[in-house]
């Protein structure tokens, strides 16, 4: 996934659920991770989470937050095997894995392309890297970080043989 989305230049941050449950808080529709935010997650293709991680993934999700769920609904919270989410149960655990494999602002995606696709359907793409056939250059690695004066564009050549003549395009939000 983070290759699938460093070759488009989408800009994205790593989470970690053992700093989403110290640091992980949801506010005014976005998901704090201490002082940044977001109002998207993709979560790539995993066996299990933590608890508290589906709880947060609901709660943001609750705020109008959007996620992007990659391959198979997991069935194992906390390492522990789920009995089949659909059947009723009392479990917090099946309650809050089917609260969120059922949510309206949760998207399924069957693999990173498709991800991709939905990912670019509800937050378009602000920077575009073309080579001379106005392809997208999935060798030029690109960041954007907005500052108080405007944006800041990085960007470097990770092809080690070949020079690359580029065009950027910027869309500002």
């Amino acid at each position: 996934l983070a290759k699938t989305l460093m070759g488009i230049h989408q800009d994205f941050d790593f989470g970690d659920e053992m700093i989403l449950e110290e640091a992980g808080r949801v506010q005014e529709g976005k998901l704090f991770v201490q002082e940044r935010s977001y109002s998207i997650v993709i979560v790539p293709r995993v066996a299990t989470l933590f608890s508290g991680t589906v709880k947060l993934l609901n709660d943001f999700m609750d705020q109008g937050g959007k996620v992007i769920w990659t391959g198979p609904m997991i069935s194992m919270v906390n390492g522990r095997y789920i009995p089949e989410i659909s059947e009723p149960g009392a479990d917090a655990d099946r309650c809050e894995l089917r609260r969120l494999a059922q949510h309206p602002n949760l998207q399924r995606a069957e693999d990173y392309e498709q991800a991709v696709s939905r990912l670019n359907h509800i937050h378009p793409r602000l920077l575009r890297v073309k080579n001379d056939r106005m392809q997208e250059d999935t060798d030029i690695l690109a960041m954007i970080r907005k500052t108080e004066d405007g944006y800041l564009i990085f960007a470097a050549n990770n092809d080690r043989e070949h020079q690359h003549r580029v065009m950027l395009r910027f869309a500002a939000p």
